[in-house]
C-alpha cells in the first residue's frame, strides 16, 4: 500500500502545485555582426594614413640614425628597431583607434600587432632582397606605398576575425531578471 500513498501525494502535489512555465527554447548562439564595408573602410583608412605618415618618417629617422656611427652595429641597430618597430606599432593602433571608436571592444589589439609586425617584416625582407634602398627616391615611395597598403589590409582582416562575441562585447545588454558583474575584462 505504500505505492498507493506515493501515487495520490504525487497527484495531491501536482493539483496544488501552480503551472509550470513551458519549457524554454534552447539557448540561440548569437551570429557574429554582418560585414559592414563602411565600418571596415573606416578602419581600414585609418592604417592607411598612419602608414603614409609613419613608414616615411621611420625610414628617414632609420637613414639618419644609420650615418651617425662609425661602428656598423651602433648605427645599424638602432636604425633597424625604429624601422622594424615604429611603423607595424603605428598601423596597428590607427585601426584600433578607429575600431574602438565605433564600438567600444571591438577590436583585439595584440593579434593584430603580431599579423601587423609579421607583414611589415616580410615587405621590408622582400625590399632588401629585390635591393631597394631608402636613399632613392622612387625605391622608397614603392616601399611606403607597399607597407602602407599591406599592413593594415592585414590588420584591419585581423581585428575583424578576432573580434570577441557580440555577449562579451557590452555588459549592458543582459535581459530582465539578470544580473552581469563583471569581474575582469581583458582585450587583446
Amino acid at each position: 500500500m505504500p505505492s498507493v500513498a506515493l501515487v495520490l501525494w504525487l497527484v495531491s502535489l501536482s493539483i496544488d502545485a501552480p503551472a509550470a512555465d513551458p519549457p524554454a527554447a534552447p539557448a540561440v548562439v548569437a551570429a557574429p555582426a554582418a560585414l559592414d564595408l563602411a565600418d571596415l573602410g573606416l578602419r581600414y583608412g585609418a592604417g592607411v594614413a598612419a602608414g603614409v605618415v609613419v613608414v616615411p618618417l621611420s625610414l628617414a629617422l632609420g637613414t639618419w640614425l644609420g650615418t651617425t656611427s662609425s661602428n656598423l652595429v651602433a648605427a645599424a641597430l638602432p636604425a633597424l628597431l625604429v624601422v622594424l618597430i615604429l611603423p607595424p606599432v603605428a598601423m596597428t593602433l590607427g585601426p584600433w583607434w578607429a575600431g574602438n571608436r565605433l564600438e567600444e571592444g571591438s577590436a583585439r589589439l595584440r593579434p593584430a600587432l603580431w599579423v601587423a609586425a609579421g607583414v611589415h617584416l616580410a615587405v621590408f625582407v622582400a625590399a632588401l632582397l629585390l635591393g631597394a634602398s631608402s636613399r632613392d627616391l622612387g625605391e622608397a615611395a614603392l616601399v611606403v606605398g607597399a607597407d602602407a597598403l599591406l599592413v593594415p589590409l592585414a590588420v584591419t582582416a585581423t581585428m575583424h576575425w578576432t573580434r570577441p562575441p557580440p555577449a562579451l562585447n557590452a555588459w549592458h545588454d543582459q535581459r530582465p531578471g539578470q544580473v552581469a558583474v563583471p569581474l575582469w575584462t581583458g582585450v587583446f
